[in-house]
């Protein structure tokens, strides 16, 4: 009897730790996961950056950044459960968009596939341009300016999150757009 028990608890607790929600990932090095995902439901700047402030005061997030209102980019010891996310998202009246989390829950996945739905991304619609046509503005990084090739790597990178709406204007996508791969061709 008592071995039903103990295999009863050990299979409620592997549920449990396996079955939570959780957003991508991709970890960037040890001990440091980086997350993206697009929040919903928030649509001026102030908010944007109450939000992402009050994140990143959650434990374990090393940085957060939001581009645009909704993009969000999250560095982090390890992969955190959503749902402690999502409560600081409702906490502004907002959500999640569906695609950027590994839901196994069916009620949490059907509660955001709803809020998804009424609350589009209404105030931008790609617009790709063709990475031959891009024009880079005088202060974009340059490979004559850098002694190696990860050095202008992330200066490009760094340049595009401080000048997101620039890079939306060069490439006709949003930063952090990964309905597109855009795999960071920037020439």
């Amino acid at each position: 009897m008592r071995k039903i028990i103990l295999f009863a608890m050990a299979i409620a607790i592997s549920s449990f730790v396996f079955g939570q929600n959780r957003f991508k990932y991709s970890k960037i090095e040890n001990n440091k996961y980086e997350t993206v995902f697009t929040v919903l439901g928030i649509y001026d700047k102030a908010t944007a950056n109450q939000f992402i402030n009050k994140l990143i005061e959650t434990d374990n997030v090393i940085d957060g950044k939001i581009f645009y209102n909704r993009r969000c980019k999250i560095t982090s010891k390890k992969e955190l459960y959503f749902e402690q996310i999502r409560q600081i998202a409702q906490e502004f009246n907002a959500d999640f968009q569906l695609g950027y989390c590994v839901i196994k829950d069916k009620r949490t996945y059907a509660e955001i596939a709803e809020f998804s739905e009424n609350y589009k991304i209404s105030d931008y619609t790609p617009q790709i341009i063709p990475a031959s046509e891009w024009v880079f503005p005088a202060d974009f990084p340059k490979k004559e300016k850098y002694t190696n090739a990860e050095d202008l790597k992330k200066a490009k990178q760094q340049w595009i999150e401080d000048n997101p709406y620039k890079w939306r204007d060069i490439t006709g996508l949003e930063y952090l757009d990964f309905s597109i791969n855009l795999n960071f061709k920037t020439k």
